[in-house]
């Protein structure tokens, strides 16, 4: 499990950039992001002394101040087998990972009163890992 809180982020600038910008900049993370925590569940099962299946879950929590139901959370699955002899092993795995968003490209309206069009946007992506090893 992790804690981590993305309000203290701070931009910082050797290139010259307008001090003013970095401190709005700084503001604008301090006043939009917020504190979250990360978990992570695994479990592993020996079939035998080569093979071994594997299974796990996470989440990362919210950064976005204003998001209370979690809405901008990603959540990772992840299955795998693993094969194990001598000093070889060749492990194969799958993840899944998805993620919601909501964006809206313009603004119309006022904060009381928003009129722009808000985009809800569900992604998920899936990859396979292939890993060959040897253990000295």
């Amino acid at each position: 499990m992790d804690y981590v809180d993305y309000s203290t982020i701070r931009f910082s600038t050797d290139q010259g950039l307008d001090p003013a910008t970095i401190v709005d900049e700084n503001n604008s993370v301090r006043d939009n992001y917020k504190q979250a925590v990360n978990f992570r569940l695994g479990a592993e099962y020996k079939i035998d002394n080569a093979f071994s299946l594997r299974g796990g879950y996470g989440v990362n929590g919210s950064a976005i101040q204003g998001d209370d139901n979690g809405h901008f959370a990603t959540q990772f699955y992840s299955g795998g087998l693993g094969y194990r002899i001598d000093n070889y092993y060749v492990d194969v795995a799958y993840q899944r990972t998805e993620t919601n968003t909501e964006l809206s490209p313009y603004l119309l309206g006022t904060n009381d009163n928003p009129l722009e069009p808000v985009a809800d946007i569900k992604t998920s992506r899936n990859n396979v890992f292939l890993t060959f090893g040897l253990r000295f």
